[in-house]
């Protein structure tokens, strides 16, 4: 038997968003209900690469008290594992012995994170509730862990996790655009990775512009658009619950930034490492305030058109480019002088690119 299908997830539960993005990552194709492994061999080496990139990359996936209690044993006793620390311990015996369990169907209760419902959003994902207690059986959550390893990009607060998941697309979309799902979703990936640090999330504009400049640098992207969703649930206690889901959407700055040479995408980056930087040594100062301020303009002339939004941008930056020009702001902030003339040329750039594509006059 070189193949089989593992029936899809619930569609109003956390499970089957996980279920999704495993599957678009692992090359699966899809039927109106059930998921179709066609190659054997190759699933079982695309689950070792989510595997070694999850270790990799120290993705640390939390099971609730209840989860270790009860579920940890009974699916560590369907996979033959004698020894276990982590759920990923669980994916990759699943990765070994796959070909052995193909025919065995058995239902469990599943990890807490896979009940997750959301029904308190069913406006926003377009899904019904479900009272019905979950059973799944045990290749639909070896999917699911997959796509949790695969979506969980970072921690902050309270054990409050971040998963990046698919965009809310309807799902002949996602079967006919999987391998484009799968680079932009890895370009948006180590992008969230890297601008959201320590114990808090950035502002969302500064967020958004961050990851809008990423995709046109890294990503190839040309037009603005939705291009996942990010959804924050909280691990603590013995349930699971979402706190929010929200849209990652470029708005209009994809526009906004594009040029020929991507300079303006590329200034915006190096501008915000900067103001990560800087922030994450709690230093309230001018720059941070300017950047933050500088961004929310950007996002609302993005949507609105609202010229007077637009001119504060420019001014902003220009501002934020003399500001690097003087020696005291730069030994006030510890930064380097190389460091602290290129954010200043970066905020020329973007200032003249956004000043020039849309005449503003400073």
């Amino acid at each position: 038997m070189n193949g089989f299908t593992i029936s899809i997830p619930p569609l109003s539960t956390f499970a089957y968003k996980l279920a999704e993005l495993a599957a678009v990552y692992l090359g699966l194709d899809r039927e109106p209900d059930r998921f179709v492994v066609t190659d054997l061999t190759a699933f079982k080496d695309r689950l070792r690469q989510v595997v070694e990139t999850a270790r990799d990359m120290r993705v640390r996936i939390q099971f609730t008290g209840n989860d270790n209690r009860y579920f940890v044993s009974s699916y560590s006793d369907w996979l033959r594992l004698n020894k276990y620390s982590s759920p990923l311990d669980l994916l990759s015996k699943y990765a070994e012995t796959v070909d052995t369990l193909v025919n065995d169907r058995r239902l469990f209760s599943p990890p807490s994170i896979l009940k997750i419902n959301f029904y308190e959003y069913e406006r926003r994902m377009g899904l019904k509730d479900s009272k019905a207690e979950l059973r799944l059986d045990g290749h639909q959550i070896a999917l699911c862990l997959a796509g949790a390893h695969i979506a969980l990009t970072n921690r902050v607060g309270d054990n409050i996790a971040v998963f990046l998941l698919l965009p809310r697309t309807p799902s002949l979309i996602v079967l006919k655009e999987g391998e484009r799902l799968r680079r932009t979703h890895e370009r948006l990936r180590e992008a969230l990775r890297h601008v959201i640090r320590g114990k808090e999330i950035p502002p969302t504009s500064v967020m958004l512009l961050y990851l809008s400049a990423s995709l046109i640098l890294k990503g190839d992207v040309h037009d603005d658009g939705v291009f996942g969703s990010m959804a924050l649930v909280q691990e603590s206690g013995n349930r699971a619950s979402i706190l929010s889901v929200d849209d990652i959407t470029t708005h209009g700055l994809v526009r906004l930034l594009r040029d020929n040479e991507r300079r303006a995408a590329s200034a915006c980056l190096t501008l915000i490492d900067a103001y990560l930087d800087v922030r994450s040594r709690n230093m309230g100062s001018d720059f941070v305030r300017l950047i933050e301020g500088s961004s929310s303009n950007l996002l609302v002339y993005s949507i609105s058109g609202s010229l007077d939004a637009l001119y504060n941008a420019v001014s902003g930056f220009d501002r934020l480019a003399r500001l690097f020009r003087d020696p005291q702001t730069v030994s006030k902030l510890r930064m380097k002088a190389e460091t602290a003339s290129w954010v200043a040329r970066s905020a020329d750039i973007l200032s003249a690119h956004l000043a020039e594509t849309y005449k503003v006059s400073i």
